[in-house]
C-alpha cells in the first residue's frame, strides 16, 4: 500500500514521474497550489488583482474543475471571475452539458452568460453538419465548431470587460496540440499560443490563460471527482472527425510506457517558443484586424468569415 508522501496516510494517487503519493486532501491542495502558482507565474500578483477572469466553461471535467478553483482563489486575490458557455446545437449533448453549468455557476455564486450558434449565427452546428455533409465534409464540424466557438467566446469575454479569458487546457492538450502544430507546419502557432498566457496582441484579443498547464488529464479528472464536479457522461458525436484523437491515443501510449514523455514535451515547447519568437520578433506574433467582421484575425479575412461564407449563413 503507497503512503502519502507528506503525511504518511493511505494514498489515493501516484506520481509515476517522481513516485511520489498523495492522500485525498494532499492530492487536492497540491492541484489548487499548482493552479495558483501557475496563476501568479502567468500574471503576477499585482495584475491579477482586481481583474475580472472570465472562464470558458465547456461543461467538462476541466474547464468545471478550473471555474471550482478560480472561484476558491478569487477572494485571496481580490479578482472577479465569471463563466462564458457557448451552446453549439449538438443534440444529445451540449442539451446535457447546460443544466450542469447553471448548476455549478448557481453553486459558486459565479455569473453565468450562455450564447447559442442558432442565436448568433441562424444555424447549430447540427445543422451546419448538414450543409457540410452536402459539399462532401471538404471541411470537418470540428474546425467549424473549433473557430465559431473561440470567436464567441472572445468577442462575449471582450463585451464584458474581461482582462483575461481562462480556459481548461491541461498539460495532456498542450502536448497534442505541439505535436499537431508540428505535423501541420505552424510554426508561428507555436509561439503565439503561449505556454501560460497570450499577451495583448490585437486590442479586440483578450489574453488567454491556461492555469491548468501544469496538470495532467487524469490530475484534473481526479479532483472533478473528489469534489462532486464530475459531469453527466455525454460524448460529442462529431469527435470521429478530430484528428486530434489520433495523436491523443498515441501519446497515451507512449506517456504509459515512458512516464514524463508530455512534461518533456512541454519543456521543448516552452524552449521552441524562445527560439521561434526571437527568431521571427513580437512584431509577427500581432494579429490583423478581419476587414469583414473587424474582429482579431491571422490574415486579411478571418477564419470565422471564411467559414460564415463557405456555409452561406
Amino acid at each position: 500500500m503507497v503512503k502519502c508522501s507528506i503525511c504518511g496516510k493511505q494514498a489515493i494517487y501516484v506520481d509515476k514521474v517522481t513516485g511520489k503519493g498523495f492522500c485525498k486532501n494532499h492530492f487536492i491542495s497540491r492541484v489548487e497550489k499548482t493552479v495558483e502558482e501557475t496563476l501568479l507565474q502567468a500574471l503576477g500578483q499585482s495584475s491579477l488583482e482586481k481583474s475580472t477572469i472570465c472562464v470558458a466553461v465547456s461543461g467538462g471535467k476541466d474547464s468545471t474543475s478550473l471555474l471550482y478553483i478560480l472561484k476558491k482563489l478569487s477572494d485571496r486575490y481580490e479578482f472577479k471571475v465569471q463563466a462564458l458557455s457557448i451552446d453549439e446545437g449538438i443534440e444529445g449533448y451540449r442539451d446535457l452539458k447546460i443544466p450542469f453549468i447553471e448548476k455549478v455557476s448557481r453553486k459558486l455564486g459565479v455569473n453565468l452568460h450562455v450564447r447559442s450558434f442558432r442565436e448568433e449565427f441562424g444555424l447549430s452546428l447540427d445543422q451546419m453538419f448538414e450543409i457540410l455533409s452536402e459539399k462532401g465534409l471538404e471541411i470537418k464540424p470540428c474546425t467549424v465548431c473549433g473557430v465559431f466557438r473561440r470567436y464567441l467566446l472572445n468577442r462575449i469575454a471582450y463585451s464584458l470587460g474581461a482582462d483575461y479569458l481562462a480556459t481548461g487546457h491541461n498539460l495532456d492538450d498542450e502536448a497534442q496540440v505541439l505535436l499537431l502544430n508540428i505535423i501541420r507546419g505552424s510554426i508561428v502557432n507555436i509561439a503565439r499560443e503561449g505556454g501560460v498566457s497570450s499577451p495583448r496582441i490585437h486590442e479586440r484579443f483578450i489574453p488567454r490563460i491556461k492555469p491548468l498547464y501544469r496538470l495532467t488529464e487524469r490530475e484534473t479528472a481526479l479532483y472533478a471527482y473528489l469534489n462532486n464536479l464530475l459531469p453527466p457522461f455525454a460524448e460529442c458525436p462529431y469527435v470521429v472527425f478530430a484528428s486530434r484523437e489520433v495523436v491523443r491515443r498515441w501519446l497515451n501510449s507512449l506517456e504509459e510506457e515512458n512516464p514524463g514523455t508530455k512534461i518533456r514535451l512541454i519543456g521543448v515547447k516552452e524552449t521552441l517558443q524562445k527560439a521561434i519568437s526571437r527568431k521571427i520578433g513580437d512584431r509577427a506574433l500581432r494579429l490583423k484586424t478581419c476587414k469583414i467582421c473587424g474582429e482579431p484575425s491571422a490574415g486579411e479575412v478571418c477564419k470565422f468569415c471564411q467559414l460564415r461564407e463557405y456555409l452561406g449563413i
